[in-house]
């Protein structure tokens, strides 16, 4: 396994703006059949929102860091 998969298994991916208001994860959803998924969370909220599913991590990696 590589070491992103052993740590988004493990632990979302997480990037927070300045206010820490909202934050965009990565997570993976192995029941899924795009298990890897890049949303924006609002901590004001506790909601999920703009989801945006991968087929693969790098994929979903990749988005997590236009998005970030």
């Amino acid at each position: 396994m590589s070491k992103d998969k052993e740590r988004i298994a493990s632990k979302p991916y997480r990037w927070t703006d300045k206010d820490q208001s909202c934050e965009v994860v990565l997570r993976h959803l192995p029941q899924s059949a795009e298990p890897y998924v890049t949303h924006v969370y609002d901590s004001n909220k506790d909601s999920y929102f703009w989801g945006h599913y991968f087929s693969t991590l790098e994929e979903g990696l990749e988005d997590f860091q236009d998005r970030a």
